[in-house]
């Protein structure tokens, strides 16, 4: 079953989040915990769609780094869509 929240969309075995227009420490964050979350919950493919995100910073890259890394340990899979 298809469920569609404002910032993330649960696709039943994977899941999209969307992060906001400013990817910095304070959503950057947020970004994390709700991936941390999603694997909890034994979601194991997250993909994550930056078609409304205009800058990322150097902390928000380095964020996603470490949402690389904790996929990658729980044997998921990551993908970015809507760069620009």
């Amino acid at each position: 079953m298809i469920k569609r929240h404002r910032s993330y969309l649960d696709m039943g075995d994977s899941v999209i989040l969307y992060p906001d227009d400013y990817l910095n420490d304070i959503e950057g964050e947020r970004l994390e915990e709700m991936c941390d979350d999603f694997l909890k919950k034994g979601f194991k493919k997250i993909v994550i769609d930056f078609s409304e995100t205009d800058l990322i910073n150097s902390i928000g890259v380095s964020i996603l780094i470490g949402i690389i890394e904790r996929i990658r340990e729980s044997n998921g899979a990551l993908a970015f869509a809507g760069l620009k």
